[in-house]
Protein backbone atom coordinates (compact mmCIF):
# COMPACT_ATOMS: atom_id res chain seq x y z
CA UNK A 1 0.00 0.00 0.00
CA UNK A 2 1.40 3.35 -0.96
CA UNK A 3 1.66 6.41 1.22
CA UNK A 4 -1.39 8.65 0.92
CA UNK A 5 -2.48 11.57 3.02
CA UNK A 6 -4.88 14.41 2.48
CA UNK A 7 -3.74 17.90 3.39
CA UNK A 8 -6.53 20.29 4.32
CA UNK A 9 -6.61 23.70 5.90
CA UNK A 10 -7.49 23.07 9.54
CA UNK A 11 -7.03 24.34 13.05
CA UNK A 12 -5.23 22.28 15.70
CA UNK A 13 -7.39 20.01 17.81
CA UNK A 14 -7.83 21.32 21.35
CA UNK A 15 -6.00 19.59 24.21
CA UNK A 16 -9.34 19.48 26.02
CA UNK A 17 -11.11 17.55 23.25
CA UNK A 18 -12.60 14.11 23.79
CA UNK A 19 -10.09 11.51 22.50
CA UNK A 20 -12.59 9.70 20.27
CA UNK A 21 -13.83 12.98 18.78
CA UNK A 22 -10.26 14.21 18.30
CA UNK A 23 -9.24 10.98 16.54
CA UNK A 24 -12.35 10.99 14.36
CA UNK A 25 -11.67 14.58 13.25
CA UNK A 26 -7.94 13.99 12.73
CA UNK A 27 -8.41 10.77 10.77
CA UNK A 28 -11.05 12.47 8.62
CA UNK A 29 -8.79 15.47 7.99
CA UNK A 30 -5.89 13.34 6.76
CA UNK A 31 -8.17 11.32 4.49
CA UNK A 32 -7.92 8.10 6.50
CA UNK A 33 -11.67 7.86 7.12
CA UNK A 34 -13.34 7.64 3.75
CA UNK A 35 -16.52 5.82 4.71
CA UNK A 36 -18.64 6.35 7.82
CA UNK A 37 -18.77 2.61 8.53
CA UNK A 38 -14.97 2.60 9.02
CA UNK A 39 -15.12 4.99 11.94
CA UNK A 40 -15.44 2.69 14.96
CA UNK A 41 -12.72 0.23 13.97
CA UNK A 42 -10.36 2.94 12.69
CA UNK A 43 -10.72 5.08 15.80
CA UNK A 44 -10.58 2.03 18.07
CA UNK A 45 -7.41 0.71 16.45
CA UNK A 46 -5.63 4.05 16.53
CA UNK A 47 -6.74 4.56 20.14
CA UNK A 48 -5.47 1.07 21.05
CA UNK A 49 -1.97 1.95 19.88
CA UNK A 50 -2.08 5.34 21.62
CA UNK A 51 -3.33 4.15 24.99
CA UNK A 52 -0.97 1.18 25.20
CA UNK A 53 2.03 2.34 23.17
CA UNK A 54 4.48 -0.14 24.71
CA UNK A 55 2.40 -3.20 23.92
CA UNK A 56 3.04 -5.46 20.96
CA UNK A 57 -0.37 -6.49 19.58
CA UNK A 58 -1.15 -9.71 17.75
CA UNK A 59 -3.84 -9.70 15.09
CA UNK A 60 -5.97 -11.97 17.25
CA UNK A 61 -5.74 -9.60 20.24
CA UNK A 62 -6.74 -6.62 18.12
CA UNK A 63 -9.60 -8.51 16.44
CA UNK A 64 -10.95 -9.47 19.85
CA UNK A 65 -10.45 -5.99 21.34
CA UNK A 66 -12.12 -4.25 18.39
CA UNK A 67 -14.71 -6.97 17.71
CA UNK A 68 -13.86 -6.97 14.02
CA UNK A 69 -12.94 -9.37 11.24
CA UNK A 70 -9.43 -10.14 10.05
CA UNK A 71 -9.94 -8.46 6.62
CA UNK A 72 -11.24 -5.26 8.24
CA UNK A 73 -8.40 -5.22 10.75
CA UNK A 74 -5.76 -5.75 8.06
CA UNK A 75 -7.33 -3.01 5.96
CA UNK A 76 -6.79 -0.53 8.81
CA UNK A 77 -3.40 -1.91 9.85
CA UNK A 78 -2.15 -1.52 6.30
CA UNK A 79 -3.38 2.07 6.16
CA UNK A 80 -1.54 2.91 9.40
CA UNK A 81 1.56 1.04 8.18
CA UNK A 82 1.53 3.01 4.92
CA UNK A 83 1.70 6.20 6.98
CA UNK A 84 4.61 4.67 8.95
CA UNK A 85 2.78 5.30 12.22
CA UNK A 86 2.89 1.64 13.24
CA UNK A 87 5.34 -1.12 12.59
CA UNK A 88 5.11 -4.88 12.41
CA UNK A 89 7.76 -7.24 13.78
CA UNK A 90 8.19 -10.97 14.17
CA UNK A 91 8.76 -11.90 17.82
CA UNK A 92 8.74 -14.95 20.03
CA UNK A 93 5.69 -14.94 22.27
CA UNK A 94 4.89 -17.22 25.16
CA UNK A 95 2.31 -19.83 24.16
CA UNK A 96 3.31 -19.88 20.47
CA UNK A 97 5.69 -22.38 18.88
CA UNK A 98 6.79 -20.10 16.05
CA UNK A 99 7.52 -16.40 15.94
CA UNK A 100 4.38 -14.30 15.76
CA UNK A 101 3.73 -11.07 13.86
CA UNK A 102 2.98 -8.22 16.24
CA UNK A 103 2.24 -4.55 15.71
CA UNK A 104 3.09 -1.50 17.76
CA UNK A 105 3.16 2.26 17.58
CA UNK A 106 6.43 3.34 15.94
CA UNK A 107 8.90 4.52 18.60
CA UNK A 108 6.13 3.97 21.19
CA UNK A 109 5.38 7.68 20.70
CA UNK A 110 2.93 9.31 18.29
CA UNK A 111 4.85 12.58 18.05
CA UNK A 112 8.06 10.79 17.07
CA UNK A 113 6.20 8.49 14.66
CA UNK A 114 4.60 11.53 13.01
CA UNK A 115 8.05 12.66 11.88
CA UNK A 116 7.99 9.78 9.38
CA UNK A 117 4.73 11.12 7.96
CA UNK A 118 6.22 14.61 7.68
CA UNK A 119 9.25 13.17 5.89
CA UNK A 120 7.00 11.43 3.36
CA UNK A 121 5.02 14.64 2.82
CA UNK A 122 8.18 16.71 2.30
CA UNK A 123 9.58 14.12 -0.11
CA UNK A 124 6.31 14.01 -2.04
CA UNK A 125 6.17 17.82 -2.24
CA UNK A 126 9.72 17.90 -3.62
CA UNK A 127 8.70 15.37 -6.26
CA UNK A 128 5.65 17.47 -7.15
CA UNK A 129 7.98 20.45 -7.55
CA UNK A 130 10.23 18.45 -9.89
CA UNK A 131 7.15 17.35 -11.85
CA UNK A 132 6.02 20.98 -12.21
CA UNK A 133 9.47 21.94 -13.50
CA UNK A 134 9.37 19.07 -16.00
CA UNK A 135 5.82 19.87 -17.12
CA UNK A 136 6.81 23.51 -17.69
CA UNK A 137 9.82 22.36 -19.71
CA UNK A 138 7.66 20.05 -21.83
CA UNK A 139 5.14 22.88 -22.35
CA UNK A 140 7.96 25.20 -23.48
CA UNK A 141 9.09 22.64 -26.08
CA UNK A 142 5.54 22.18 -27.35
CA UNK A 143 4.98 25.95 -27.30
CA UNK A 144 8.13 26.55 -29.39
CA UNK A 145 7.15 23.85 -31.87
CA UNK A 146 3.59 25.22 -32.07
CA UNK A 147 4.84 28.77 -32.69
CA UNK A 148 7.27 27.48 -35.27
CA UNK A 149 4.57 25.48 -37.08
CA UNK A 150 2.19 28.43 -37.06
CA UNK A 151 4.93 30.76 -38.31
CA UNK A 152 4.83 33.01 -35.26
Amino acid sequence: MSFQIQIVDNVPISREADLDDALRLFLSNIGYLLREKETDVAVGLFKTFLLLPNKFWTVEEMMHRLNTSKPTLYYHLNKLKSLDLIEGNMVELEGYEKKKKVYSLRFKNLERAWHFVEYHIEDSLKNYGKSITNIWSIAERVREKTLENEGL
